[in-house]
């Protein structure tokens, strides 16, 4: 019978500045797309899957690509990840990056037993807990606003804290963060970046900062290298995995979401 729940899921993220190799890093684990399997989600049609190999069975991925990327396009405005980026696009995609990450947990039951169907996984205890696989979270927008927008407060809107909410939300449901190094990537141009160097530097110092303010430290980790380097060190990352992962930590009151800023 096949289960239309979610399962046991572990949630990772992959994340750093621009142009440091995270989409291509995600693509490699990408074997297709949901419509593939005959589960198209149809309001986000570019969810993906795969399957990570570890010593005791195959884990079944479900894969988000990068939110900020699919947005501009569904827009046809790449300018808004460039030169015209504005806070309203970017409170669109914190939203979506959420709910994204949501919609490919809820297929989590669907994508394992279609895998092991047609015999992708085994029908073993570890085809029974799925990673979702996001490149980027929705904590990655509140780095980047604060950044690029210097006459405005991007933290708190009009009265809503948006760095404790979403630092909230990391802490109660993503297991890992894993950062790409950048330094050892060549910058790859296109109409969606700042063609500024200092700045990308800047952006993956901010990244490390503020992901260490809010998550446990053994909560992130860090790829760096040629690209099989970084393959295979996130796939070993990801299959040692727990969904336990996350339940220790104590989520943020919501007394102390204001005090949550990036720095």
């Amino acid at each position: 019978m096949i289960q239309n729940f979610p399962l046991e899921t572990s949630i990772a993220v992959i994340t750093g500045t621009h142009s440091a190799g995270k989409s291509t890093l995600v693509g490699d684990f990408e074997q297709g797309k949901l419509s593939d399997l005959g589960l198209e989600n149809r309001e986000y049609p570019d969810l993906g899957f795969g399957v990570i190999d570890t010593p005791t069975g195959e884990r079944p991925l479900i894969i988000v690509p990068e939110t900020a990327r699919w947005y501009a396009d569904e827009l046809g405005r790449p300018d808004f990840l460039g030169e015209n980026y504005n806070l309203p696009f970017q409170l669109d995609i914190d939203f979506l990056a959420i709910d994204r990450v949501q919609a490919a947990v809820g297929s989590t039951g669907l994508v394992a037993a279609k895998l092991r169907e047609l015999g992708k996984v085994s029908d073993t205890v570890q085809a029974t807990l799925p990673i979702v696989l996001s490149d980027r979270s929705s904590f990655d927008g509140l780095i980047y606003s604060h950044e690029r927008i210097s006459d405005q407060e991007t933290d708190i809107i009009d009265g809503f804290a948006r760095a404790g909410f979403h630092a909230h939300w990391m802490r109660s449901f993503v297991n890992l963060v894993i950062i790409a190094d950048h330094t050892e990537v060549e910058f790859e141009h296109d109409e969606t970046r700042l063609d500024d160097a200092t700045f990308r530097d800047t952006i993956a110092e901010s990244m490390v900062r503020n992901y260490k303010k809010i998550l446990p430290i053994d909560a992130i980790q860090f790829v760096i290298g040629n690209p099989e380097a970084r393959k295979a060190k996130v796939a070993t990352l990801l299959g040692a995995m727990s969904s336990q992962d996350k339940a220790v930590r104590l989520g943020l009151p919501y007394a102390d979401w204001p005090d949550v800023r990036i720095s």
